[in-house]
């Protein structure tokens, strides 16, 4: 039986005017965690950008 998964990572996004609710899954290890980020256009680049 096969499986792998077509995705790396699962995000959940929940977003309001102030805040972003996030909930990621990362597919090999089934690994969850949750964060909350500020919704300003820098703060969202901020989380993309790759350290």
């Amino acid at each position: 039986m096969n499986t792998s998964h077509p995705y790396d990572l699962v995000i959940g996004l929940d977003r309001s005017d102030k805040k972003a609710d996030l909930h990621l899954i990362t597919t090999a290890t089934g690994q969850r965690r949750s964060q909350t980020i500020d919704t300003a256009p820098e703060a969202l680049w901020d989380w993309l950008r790759p350290d």
